[in-house]
């Protein structure tokens, strides 16, 4: 199956999503005040934020930093940081973990270039 970009719903009871969305099957780290780093697994991006798999449930509005690899076409890999805030989190008993929808914050013009790249 093909990795596509998802265009947000429109309508009455429609998510809130303003970014077509792109799978993104990948490992990512969550840095957490005091140095503590979490390995994490993405399941999609956007330009507004990303979707993880996490053992533990962060509460709503929590801020911290992810580090994020995207595989790119022609240049391999490109990789990351930027702050984000968790919008929402609910337990997925199919994954077995929460899934986690983060708000990138104040994201970098490197970081908006490479998630461009990523999604084309």
């Amino acid at each position: 199956m093909k990795d596509e970009a998802v265009a947000a719903p429109v309508g009455a009871g429609a998510e809130r999503r303003t970014f077509a969305r792109r799978a993104l099957r990948n490992t990512a780290f969550l840095l957490l005040p005091g140095g503590k780093t979490l390995e994490v697994r993405t399941f999609d991006i956007s330009a507004g934020g990303m979707g993880i798999l996490v053992d533990v449930n962060p509460p709503r509005g929590a801020t911290f930093s992810i580090r994020v690899s995207l595989p790119l076409k022609i240049r391999g890999y490109d990789t990351f940081e930027s702050r984000v805030q968790v919008m929402q989190s609910v337990y997925g008993s199919a994954e077995g973990h929460f899934k986690v929808g983060l708000r990138f914050i104040d994201l970098e013009a490197s970081a908006v270039v490479a998630i461009a790249g990523f999604m084309s």
